[in-house]
């Protein structure tokens, strides 16, 4: 379950990657915080300010393997369509 894709649409990168998520997969210097997206309970990750614009979301969703998101654009006005991925996540149930 290891993996993921990348996609790309102008200036903006997105990739999902499934995996083994803690708190220590991530740099010390990031900004990390709690938000809700969905009504999921989530965790942002803002890597301290840098040309471009750059987001990660781990959404921990209680399996072994945990969707981290990425966004990122070497635009800094490209910020608001970064969050608007990010944030766009939500939980479906898969049919049994």
């Amino acid at each position: 379950m290891h993996g993921g894709s990348r996609w790309q649409c102008g200036t903006v990168t997105v990739e999902m990657v499934w995996g083994m998520w803690g708190l220590g997969s991530f740099s010390q210097s990031a900004a990390k915080c709690a938000a809700d997206v969905a009504g999921l309970r989530v965790m942002v990750v803002r890597e301290p300010p840098a040309k471009g614009a750059h987001l990660v979301v781990w959404y921990p969703i209680g399996d072994v393997h945990e969707p981290l998101l990425s966004a990122w654009s070497d635009r800094t006005e490209d910020l608001p369509i970064v969050e608007g991925i990010a944030f766009s996540g939500k939980r479906v149930k898969t049919p049994e």
